[in-house]
């Protein structure tokens, strides 16, 4: 694994990780009506317990779970796709730290 690899892949795990703090440090968890889900279109089109939140920083570790597993076993035989695996991970991390940030500024 190359360093480009391992540093994406690191700023993939400290996003993540900033999730998991803005989730539970941040977020209303213990409210029993929270918005967790919004749409410009729509505005606000799902509102539920505050700690169903987790559910965003769960995603981006199953995703980081995936992409690794993933893109090991297909690394010999198709090494570019192992390297766009890896690669976009910090991209979705960033998408969901930012709508967990979005979704606490919205539940202040």
């Amino acid at each position: 694994m190359t360093k480009l690899v391992g540093f994406t892949i690191l700023l993939a795990l400290v996003l993540n990780i900033t999730s998991w703090v803005v989730a539970f440090w941040f977020f209303p968890r213990t409210s029993s009506t929270a918005v967790l889900h919004y749409t410009s279109g729509v505005g606000i089109d799902l509102i539920g317990e505050g700690s169903k939140i987790i559910l965003l920083p769960l995603t981006g570790t199953l995703l980081i779970s995936g992409h690794l597993v993933v893109g090991y076993i297909i690394k010999s035989s198709a090494a570019s796709a192992a390297w766009l695996l890896w690669g976009i991970l910090p991209f979705h991390q960033a998408i969901l730290l930012t709508t967990i940030i979005f979704l606490q500024r919205l539940n202040i």
